[in-house]
């Protein structure tokens, strides 16, 4: 992690000291997508941003990235994105499902789940 020598838990980058750094990944998780990252021309040449490795962290009930219920299943999504010839087998969406069925007892859905992951709302539901 690039900041880990910050004592604060959330730091200010510049885009000046993003573009040093170059990273190969960047995450983003309090944007609305990763879009405003993508289409910086600052940007173009950082490595991530010119790859298209820019993602957006998942987000729940709150955002995983941040202290919360639902931080350690970033752990296990940035293990699956960094690493996912060492988790072939590991299954998000069955993760997902199982700890809200068992923390929240509520039956998500494989659709739900997929967004959650890919950082999107929930589909508002209908009343007939």
């Amino acid at each position: 992690m690039l900041t880990h020598d910050e004592s604060a838990y959330f730091v200010s980058v510049s885009t000046e000291e993003l573009i040093l750094w170059n990273p190969d990944i960047l995450l983003a998780s309090t944007l609305p997508s990763v879009a405003p990252v993508l289409s910086d021309p600052r940007l173009k040449n950082v490595a991530a941003v010119k790859n298209k490795k820019v993602y957006m962290t998942p987000q729940g009930q709150f955002y995983w990235s941040h202290f919360s219920t639902e931080s350690f299943l970033c752990i296990l999504y940035l293990a699956k994105l960094f690493l996912p010839d060492r988790f072939p087998d590991f299954d998000l969406i069955r993760e997902l499902t199982d700890y809200y069925s068992r923390f929240y007892q509520y039956d998500l859905t494989p659709d739900q789940a997929r967004r959650i992951l890919a950082h999107l709302p929930p589909i508002p539901e209908t009343i007939d």
